[in-house]
Formats: C-alpha cells, sequence, structure tokens
C-alpha cells in the first residue's frame, strides 16, 4: 500500500514535469520564434553586406522591422519573466498596502498614454482602502490591466473605473471600456495564456496573450478573484481583494 502511493506520487511529478516541459516548448514556439527570426533574416542583409543592394526606402523599411522584432522580443521577454514569477510562487509576501494610493499612482501614470489615443478616463476611487498584498506583483497586475484597457479601447472613448470596499470587507476594483468590435472569444479562453480574440490580434498584433492569465495568477495566489466580463462592444474587468 505505501509502495502504490509512492509510485502515484512519482507519476504525478513525473506528469507535472512533463507538462511543464511541453508548456515552456510553447512559450518558445508562439513567443519567441517568430521575432528572433524575424531579427536574424533581416540582420543577415548587414551581415553578408547586401543591404547596399537595396535602395535607402527599402533600407528603412529593414531597420523598421528589426526595431519592431527587437521590440516585441523585450516586451515577450517581460511578459514570461512575469509569467514564471507568478506561476513559480507559492504564495506571495502579503504586507499592508493602501490600495486607493497604488491605484491613484496608476491612473496618474497612464494619463499621458491614454490622451494620446483621446481616451478619457472616468474615475471614482474610495480613499483609505487597505489590502494584503505583494506590492510589486499587484502594481504589475494593475499594470496589466490598465495596458489592457489603453490597446484595445475604442479610439477617443470612455475608460469608466470604479473602486471602493463592500459590505463583505472586500476591496473592489471595476475597469470598463468599449471595444472596437465584437470580441469572439469567450471569458473563460481570455484568461488562459496565448488566448486572444480576433479584433485584438487586428488591433494588437505584437500583443503576447499573457497579460489577463498573469494577473488572474497573481490576484488568486493574493487570496483574491479577477474576473473578466464581454458583452458585444463592450470589456470589464474586476478584481477583488479583502481589506485589511
Amino acid at each position: 500500500k505505501r509502495q502504490t502511493k509512492e509510485i502515484s506520487s512519482k507519476n504525478k511529478k513525473l506528469e507535472q514535469m512533463v507538462a511543464e516541459k511541453t508548456i515552456f516548448s510553447q512559450l518558445i514556439n508562439h513567443q519567441l520564434r517568430t521575432p528572433l527570426s524575424v531579427l536574424m533574416n533581416y540582420l543577415s542583409f548587414w551581415e553578408n553586406d547586401t543591404y547596399e543592394n537595396y535602395n535607402q526606402e527599402k533600407q528603412e523599411e529593414f531597420k523598421n522591422r528589426i526595431i519592431r522584432a527587437a521590440r516585441k522580443l523585450d516586451s515577450v521577454t517581460k511578459d514570461l519573466l512575469n509569467l514564471f514569477e507568478a506561476e513559480d510562487r507559492k504564495s506571495h509576501s502579503l504586507e499592508k498596502i493602501s490600495f486607493s494610493k497604488l491605484l491613484t499612482s496608476m491612473v496618474d501614470n497612464f494619463e499621458t498614454r491614454f490622451s494620446e489615443r483621446g481616451l478619457v478616463l472616468q474615475q471614482e476611487i474610495e480613499k483609505e482602502v487597505y489590502v494584503s498584498a505583494d506590492m510589486a506583483m499587484l502594481q504589475e497586475a494593475l499594470r496589466n490591466i490598465f495596458d489592457n484597457a489603453f490597446r484595445y479601447a475604442s479610439e477617443k472613448s470612455t475608460i469608466k473605473l470604479t473602486f471602493a470596499s463592500n459590505a463583505d470587507k472586500m476591496a473592489v476594483l471595476e475597469i470598463k471600456n468599449s471595444v472596437s468590435g465584437p470580441i469572439s472569444i469567450d471569458e473563460k479562453r481570455l484568461m488562459s495564456r496565448f488566448e486572444r480574440g480576433e479584433n485584438a490580434r487586428e488591433v494588437n498584433p505584437d500583443g503576447s496573450g499573457l497579460g489577463l492569465y498573469i494577473v488572474k495568477e497573481v490576484i488568486e495566489k493574493m487570496g483574491g478573484n479577477f474576473s473578466v466580463e464581454l458583452s458585444d462592444r463592450e470589456f470589464s474587468a474586476k478584481v477583488l481583494l479583502m481589506t485589511r
């Protein structure tokens, strides 16, 4: 009986190792191979001294594609590092944090970016709401949520942000934004690795499909809940954390 339990335990560990290896392989294939291939392809023109065979306009095009691939690689690398950290941690180092102040700071950081796209932010933030959270990881989760709204909200539309504590001693953050086209994916899939709607691929072809998944992992490991709601032309993200 004891040997059976040991064998079962070893089998589970083996299955987990195989699953992690498969996931890592997917990460390489889905996220890193394409920008690396683009970089190697266009840099080869300079390596082989053949770029001079092309006119100035074509050379500028090559440079722009190299820059875009490098930025994609940088963005994906950051997302993957955040993903590995979020999944690897058994728990987070929780401390008392003013969610209100952190949220206000995030609003200030994104204000210029929002205005560049003509986005208007309507905000209602309750003051002096504290939660138990890992500061760095909560910041990363909020950055992903705000970045998602920035990238996919309809041009010159209004983003609605509400934040308050409720009777159940939960801090509730909700961010709503309209989208330019129908969302062709359900809520559960949208919070999975690499999942993106067709409209998202058109609006931001360089996205990794990891942002909302990272938010879900981080918030849940801090004892909270993260969910999204979709309608034909509206996206809503909601975060719940216990107040302190």
